[in-house]
C-alpha cells in the first residue's frame, strides 16, 4: 500500500535524483537489471509540465508503484526534440538563428529558455540528436534502440500551424514515417509507441495502422 509517508519519501527521492552527482545516480541505477531496454524518445518540446517531461522523467527517475519506488528496466539512450530544429510560419526558430555559425560546444550551452533537454542529457547520459534517424541509430550507422517513444504536442513559443478546420498539424505521421524509413532500410523494426491520437488526418492515421500491421505480420509459411 502506498502510504502518505512513502509517497512523500519517494517524491523527495525523485526530485533529488535530478540534482545529485553522477556517481550517486549511477549507484542508484544499479537497481536496474542487466541489459535494460534501450529507448529513443522523440518529441516536440521538453519543458516543465509538458507531456514529454511528465512521461520521459518516469523512465529516467522512476515512479511510485504498489507501495514502492519502481525503476523500470529501461534506459533512455537518445532523444530528439523538434522544437530545437524546426521552422515556423513566423520564421525560423530564433534560437537557431542565434546559434548560426557557432561551434557545437557553444550551441550546447544556450538551449531555449525553459528547455530541459540539455540538463537531462547531462544528468542521465543520453544522446541529444539533431534528427530522428540519428536518434534511432544513437549516432551510429545501424539501428541501436529496442523501442521508440513519441510524444508530440503543441509548443509555445514555437507553435505548430493549424489548418482551415482549426486542427493543429502535429507531425505524428511525419515522425512515424521517418522511423519506418529507418526500419525499412535496416530490415528490422522495433516497438513504436505513439502518445495520444495517431494524426489529425484520418488518411494518415489509417496509413500508420496499415504500415504497423504490415511490419508486424509474421511471414507466411508454406505447406509442404
Amino acid at each position: 500500500m502506498l502510504t502518505r509517508r512513502r509517497f512523500v519519501r519517494n517524491s523527495a527521492l525523485s526530485s533529488s535524483l535530478l540534482v545529485m552527482p553522477e556517481w550517486a545516480r549511477s549507484a542508484f541505477s544499479q537497481q536496474r537489471q542487466s541489459n535494460p531496454i534501450r529507448l529513443a524518445v522523440l518529441g516536440s518540446t521538453y519543458r516543465l509540465g509538458s507531456h514529454m517531461q511528465t512521461i520521459a522523467d518516469r523512465f529516467l527517475i522512476g515512479y511510485p508503484f504498489d507501495g514502492d519506488w519502481h525503476l523500470p528496466n529501461l534506459k533512455v539512450v537518445s532523444m530528439y526534440v523538434d522544437e530545437h530544429t524546426r521552422q515556423t510560419d513566423a520564421g525560423p526558430n530564433p534560437f537557431l538563428l542565434s546559434m548560426a555559425g557557432k561551434r557545437r560546444s557553444e550551441a550546447a550551452t544556450a538551449w531555449p529558455e525553459g528547455d530541459l533537454s540539455q540538463a537531462r542529457a547531462k544528468q542521465f547520459g543520453f544522446r541529444l540528436c539533431s534528427n530522428i534517424p540519428e536518434a534511432l541509430r544513437v549516432g551510429g550507422d545501424r539501428l541501436a534502440v529496442d523501442a521508440v517513444l513519441t510524444i508530440i504536442e503543441q509548443c509555445d513559443p514555437y507553435p505548430y500551424a493549424t489548418n482551415d478546420r482549426g486542427q493543429v498539424l502535429l507531425p505524428r505521421f511525419d515522425f512515424f514515417e521517418q522511423c519506418t524509413q529507418v526500419f525499412e532500410t535496416e530490415k528490422k523494426a522495433v516497438p513504436y509507441f505513439n502518445h495520444k491520437q495517431l494524426s489529425y488526418s484520418f488518411a494518415e492515421g489509417q496509413t500508420m495502422v496499415e504500415t504497423a500491421e504490415r511490419r508486424c505480420r509474421p511471414p507466411r509459411r508454406h505447406r509442404l
